[in-house]
Formats: C-alpha cells, structure tokens, sequence
C-alpha cells in the first residue's frame, strides 16, 4: 500500500498542538490525549505524526502533518504559530476564541501579585497575543477586515457572523496593543 501525503500543514509545533487541542476526540469529545511524537520522511516531505490515547475514554488518535517549507518562525515575547502566511489549518474565528479564552483566564497584572499568578498571567497573555496575531494575517493587504471567506470552521463562521467588527483591522490592531500591554504588566519572562 503506498502511503498518501497528508493534505494538513502545519507552520510549527506550536501550530500542530493547538490544531490538535481544537479537534477533540470523535468518540467522547476529550480534547487531550498524551502525545507521542515522531518526525518521518515521506516522499521526501517531513511529516509529524502524533499518536496517542484519549485521556478520557481511551480511544487511539492520531494526527498527521507535513511540515511547512518556511523556516521555524522566531520565537519573541509571545507564542509564534507561524511566518507572515496566514494558516492554512485554523482559521480566524479559531484563533480570535482561543484569544479570547486565555485573555479572560489571565489575572491583570498588579504589583505585589505572587509569582504563581504572574506566571500563570502572563502564558495566558502569551497565547491571546500570538492567537490575535494570527487572526491579522487574514486580513488580505489594503482591506479593513478578515474577509467572510476566511472562515473555514462552523464555530468560526458562527462567531463572525454573530459579531462581524470583532474581525475588523484597526479593532483587532487596537485589542492587540491591549494584550501587549498586559503582556509587559507581568514583567520579564522568567529564562
């Protein structure tokens, strides 16, 4: 049997983890399962495999993505998805919740706050900064917004069409700068 190459590429690792926390498992809905990895060449493309059980029911998943040609993106004060190419295996209203989500979960930054909360604080800020980031991409150069044909999930579209200036370019520009700053509220990242 030949193997096929996989359709999915992924830009980083970054990228393959969250695409992998966004597709739960399909027998109980479990987004987490312990992760075995392993790099491979086929047809000389590299490709990731990920392989592992559910952590709730146990089911085996599995996930395969061919590894973008574009060099690891450099890393900087937040979590870094990818190059200047929007991906191609989540989309805006994806990344735009997944902002959201840490966003909401970091507590703001204040003096004196213990350095349990300031680190937890600031990962989440480190995410809803690189998943923001992303959503920019999609808006095509000289446009004000993600176009609506960007939005390649349900969730995604539903979001949109539910709140469509959320995904406008000076708002998120201006919701950017917001988590950047909370983002400096923490101080230095611990090395």
């Amino acid at each position: 049997m030949r193997y096929h190459a996989p359709v999915l590429t992924t830009r980083s690792a970054a990228e393959s983890h969250l695409y992998m926390d966004l597709h739960s498992c399909p027998a109980c809905g479990c987004p987490r399962f312990e992760r075995a990895h392993e790099l491979v060449a086929v047809d000389g493309a590299l490709v990731s495999r990920y392989r592992g059980p559910c952590a709730d029911c146990g089911a085996e998943r599995s996930f395969e993505l061919a590894l973008a040609d574009e060099a690891e993106p450099r890393a900087d004060d937040a979590v870094v998805y990818g190059g200047a190419s929007p991906s191609t295996i989540i989309g805006p209203g994806q990344f735009l919740a997944v902002a959201d989500r840490h966003a909401s979960a970091a507590p703001m930054p204040e003096p004196g706050m213990d350095e349990a909360a300031r680190r937890r604080g600031r990962a989440a800020m480190q995410v809803a900064v690189g998943t923001l980031r992303e959503v920019l991409k999609f808006v095509p150069p000289g446009a004000s917004a993600v176009p609506a044909a960007a939005f390649s999930s349900d969730a995604g579209r539903r979001l949109h069409a539910a709140e469509p200036g959320r995904f406008g370019r000076a708002r998120l520009e201006a919701v950017l700068e917001t988590y950047r700053e909370l983002l400096r509220g923490y101080g230095p990242g611990v090395s």
